[in-house]
């Protein structure tokens, strides 16, 4: 997954655009309580049945965070502008 600064006024100007880092993902699922503190599933969101919402997940194996100065945009890495398609919903507009 690539993480890229937004256009908005809500990232610093010197990060907007660019590719700020990357993360890899492992192929196996895992149940949340299993990879994650308990401390985190007081504040969780709760399914229907009052669990916790997504008792599954998919662990980060490897990260980077993009310290160059400046960061590359995201348009010299990938050689064009990313579509809006490309934004998931939990990030996009209005959210």
């Amino acid at each position: 997954m690539a993480f890229v600064g937004t256009n908005g006024n809500q990232t610093p100007q010197d990060q907007q655009g660019r590719l700020l880092g990357l993360a890899e993902f492992g192929r196996s699922q895992v149940n949340s309580r299993q990879a994650l503190p308990p401390s985190t599933f007081a504040k969780a969101q709760k399914g229907p049945n009052g669990d916790i919402k997504w008792p599954y997940a998919v662990l980060i194996t490897r990260a980077w965070i993009f310290t160059d100065v400046p960061l590359p945009r995201i348009t010299e890495v990938l050689g064009r502008q990313l579509p809006m398609s490309a934004t998931p919903p939990c990030c996009s507009r209005g959210s």
